[in-house]
């Protein structure tokens, strides 16, 4: 679902917009969490990064890519579990 990828895209923007400080007026970088795993979290940024990966390599690969809402859970799914593991 490309709506899911816009929304965390969205979400990163307004954290940029929010990190601001007013008396340099230089940016502070926030991150949102998507997932939190026991004392961990996955962080939008991570996932937005996999799947512009993922979306790379297929694209490379020649492979067709499965619908965008499928390929975000599927890519959630194995963040979760890449952080229990650890």
């Amino acid at each position: 679902m490309h709506c899911l990828t816009q929304s965390v895209r969205g979400l990163l923007s307004v954290a940029l917009l929010l990190g601001a400080t007013g008396a340099q007026g230089a940016f502070q970088e926030l991150d949102g969490v998507v997932a939190v795993v026991d004392d961990d979290v996955v962080l939008a940024s991570e996932l937005i990064s996999r799947l512009e990966t993922v979306k790379q390599q297929m694209g490379q690969a020649n492979v067709q890519l499965p619908p965008e809402d499928i390929l975000v859970s599927q890519l959630m799914e194995r963040l979760v579990l890449e952080s229990i593991q650890l």
